[in-house]
């Protein structure tokens, strides 16, 4: 997505990140259902230019009313060049609603029959990979059950690590 807008399901939500760069990925087809998953990955070099990994993101989840593990939702992860989990980068994210509370991420705001997650920014510290390729993962997903849909904006980038002391950035 290039350029401002908002959400078609939720007016409420920009499409563009506030803060972010030029260009905004949707993973996922909007309100349509059917039990799809929808999974973008890429594969980078981490150098001291760019070990911060940093993402923006918002995600729409429609709430079935069923357990947790069948309710839409949205997955980030990191891995190394082994393909094994990085430690503490997966994020699972769940609303609140129908039979999900455990796990469920209270920051949603409720827009009709949807429930969506404002604009967030995270970072990952990836300076202890520096050499070495990481995969770095988003998925949105339906309902299992299929009749109930999710999907999900996103904008990334990549910094150094900098220590600013007193005005002075620090490498």
């Amino acid at each position: 997505i290039v350029g401002p807008g908002t959400d078609p399901s939720v007016p409420a939500l920009p499409t563009t990140s506030p803060g972010g760069g030029n260009w905004v990925l949707k993973i996922g087809d909007g309100a349509t259902t059917g039990g799809y998953a929808v999974k973008v990955r890429q594969t980078f070099a981490v150098t001291a230019a760019n070990s911060v990994f940093i993402y923006r993101f918002a995600v729409v989840l429609e709430d079935g009313s069923h357990s947790c593990s069948d309710q839409p939702y949205a997955n980030i992860s990191f891995t190394d060049a082994s393909n094994n989990p990085i430690p503490c980068s997966d994020y699972n994210i769940v609303q609140t609603g129908g039979g999900c509370s455990t796990g469920a991420d209270p920051s949603f705001v409720t827009s009709g029959i949807y429930a969506y997650k404002p604009w967030t920014t995270r970072s990952f510290d990836l300076t202890s990979f520096i050499g070495q390729n990481v995969t770095f993962e988003f998925i949105a997903s339906d309902c299992v059950q299929t009749g109930h849909a999710g999907w999900a904006y996103l904008d990334c980038s990549c910094q150094p690590m900098t220590l600013n002391l007193n005005g002075l950035d620090i490498p």
